[in-house]
Order: C-alpha cells, then structure tokens, then sequence
C-alpha cells in the first residue's frame, strides 16, 4: 500500500474526530507502528496537518479548532513530468549561490514528489528527462535578467550574433525568459530596433544594470508574439506551410504537436497532410530537415526552395568529400573506407 494511500485513510478516521493509537492503525492498514509514526509525522511536518497527540489516552487525533483538508496529491504523468522538470532545472543551475536560494523549492519539490505515493528519489532516479542539445545560460547574466524585470529597470547589452560573431551595443527592456529546448532565451524590447526582440542568453557576453525604468508589455501580447512563430524564431511576416509526409514517417507525426493551430490530416494512402503557420522559416526548415525524404513541401514556393536548396548544397558537400576520398586512394573508390 503507497504512503498517500496511509495517509488518505489516517486522515479519514482523524476528521470523524476519533481517535486511535498507532498499534490499531497499523493493524487495519497492516504496516508496522513505525510507519504509521512516519506517515503522522510526515502530515504534520509537510500538510501541516492539525495532528495531537493525548498523552492520557495515547491516542491521536485533530485539533477540534480545526476543519482541516488534504490538499490534492494526485498526480497524472503530465503534472508530474512538470515536477520532474522543474526538478532537473534546478538541479542544472551550475552557481552554489543559486543552489542555496532554491534549495527550499528544490525540497518542495521532492516533497510533492513524494506525495505520489512513492519514494520521491525512487521516481527521480527511474524518470529522467534528458537534456539534448543544452546551451546553458551563465547564472549571473539570468540573475541581472530576473532583477531588471522585477525592478523594471533597462539593461545595457553586449550581444554576440552567433552567424555573424559580431559584437552589438543594444538597450533592452526584458519582458519575459523563456526555456525552449533546453535553452534559456530572452524576449526583450530592443530600443535599437524600437520592437520586441529574442535573444539566446548564451550569446550575451555582457549585461550592466541602469536606473531608467520601462514599462513592461502586456502579458497577450508577449504571449502572442512567442505563439505566432514556429519555434523560437519570430518574424513579422505570418505564412502557413503545407507538408506532406510519407506513411513511413506519418505513424509518428501524426501525433505530434508542432503548433497550437496546426491542422493534420491522414491520406487514404497512409501519408499525412500537415498544415502549419510560421514565421521566420530557420527552425521549420530544420524540423523538416529532420525527417529526410519522409517529407516533402508542398507550399510556400519559398519554403520548398528553401529546403530543396539545402537538399542540394548536402547532396554537394558529400559528393565533394567523396571526390577526394577516390582521388586521395589513387583514383580508386574505396567502399570500406570510413566516410565521416
């Protein structure tokens, strides 16, 4: 029997305002007393639960001041890969002084971990989210980023562009930190550009605090900017893609969520039809990239040149490299030769 299950039929028996001693307890639920003493302490200490002990009688019982309640301790496996994942990034944050300030979350956490019903670290070590591709954010550039939006105070940014590798001098007024695919990006009003703009918070080399205040936006319109785009990269022209995927690969999109609005329809062929808006194309293209020849643009003209051009340019790179592999073996092509 799981811990929250105990708890449940403790607290049952305490709000009819009964009262019990551990032994009698134990029996019924067949746990040992000393579980029992645990899981009492465990409703004190964690639900605050109104929990006294009458020496006279040697019975427990509630306070009858009282009404308590349990809070909801069911978790579904969403809520709890939340709790997973709040866990891990706290877990990442690679500053001791970070660490210390979240150390009362992390054990809350933990605790609401537990109130699955089973061992919190039991479940962390058997659930993991793994990170892919993490650029981590430096804890003092975060830390001036939370500050200035809490005081509402602009920052002056020295930004490294990371196709360029060019230096930029830009003011900004932070308005919201996102945490997308395991990096942390900024989403700021940019006075240079005077609009919102993203940045990627590895990529600041350097944030000095200022005393001038700035509005922030309104929460829609912040939200609605990130929601427009495909990805994390925003743009002001709004298109819509129509990709089709082989049966193949449609077994596996087909429940994908790539956009809130998307739309998705399986062919009679087994193929599926994926309709999508975006913005700024990068990170579509790299999504369709993905799946090879699994998938096929068939609108935007723009989108499909796009791709087709990448399609061509990889197609280039290998016969290249293949080129000089037979020319270096003497004109002789080698099929046993490593091609990486």
């Amino acid at each position: 029997m799981s811990n929250i299950t105990r708890i449940f039929m403790i607290h049952d028996k305490l709000s009819r305002r009964s009262h019990f001693n551990a032994q009698e307890i134990a029996d019924i639920l067949e746990v040992s007393k000393s579980t029992i003493y645990r899981d009492i302490d465990y409703m004190k200490d964690h639900l605050k639960a109104p929990v006294v002990f009458d020496r006279e009688k040697g019975t427990y019982t509630y306070d009858s001041g009282t009404d308590f309640q349990l809070p909801a301790m069911w978790f579904n496996s969403q809520e709890i890969h939340t709790l997973l994942a709040i866990n891990s990034l706290l877990k990442s944050l690679d500053s001791d002084h970070s660490r210390y300030i979240f150390e009362d979350l992390t054990h809350h956490v933990s605790t609401l971990l537990y109130n699955t019903g089973y061992d919190a670290q039991f479940i962390i070590n058997h659930i993991s989210i793994k990170p892919f591709e993490a650029r981590p954010a430096p804890p003092r550039i975060f830390a001036k980023i939370v500050d200035s939006m809490l005081n509402k105070k602009t920052l002056e940014m020295t930004y490294k562009s990371r196709t360029t590798l060019k230096l930029s001098e830009r003011t900004i007024e932070p308005q919201k930190a996102v945490h997308y695919r395991n990096t942390w990006y900024l989403v700021a009003h940019c006075r240079s550009t005077t609009a919102l703009r993203t940045f990627s918070l590895d990529r600041i080399v350097e944030l000095t605090k200022t005393s001038e205040p700035y509005e922030m936006y309104p929460t829609e319109k912040i939200d609605e900017y990130i929601d427009n785009g495909f990805g994390i990269f925003i743009g002001k022209q709004h298109n819509s893609a129509t990709l089709m995927f082989t049966p193949q690969a449609a077994l596996w999109v087909k429940d994908e969520k790539w956009h809130p609005d998307q739309e998705g329809e399986l062919n009679p062929d087994g193929s599926y039809t994926l309709k999508l808006p975006y913005s700024d194309p990068t990170e579509l293209v790299m999504e369709i990239m993905r799946h090879g020849p699994h998938v096929e643009v068939i609108e935007p003209p723009e989108l499909r040149k796009s791709v087709a051009t990448r399609v061509y340019n990889t197609q280039k790179l290998y016969r290249e490299f293949r080129k000089k592999r037979y020319n270096r073996n003497g004109g002789r092509y080698n099929e046993n030769i490593n091609h990486r």
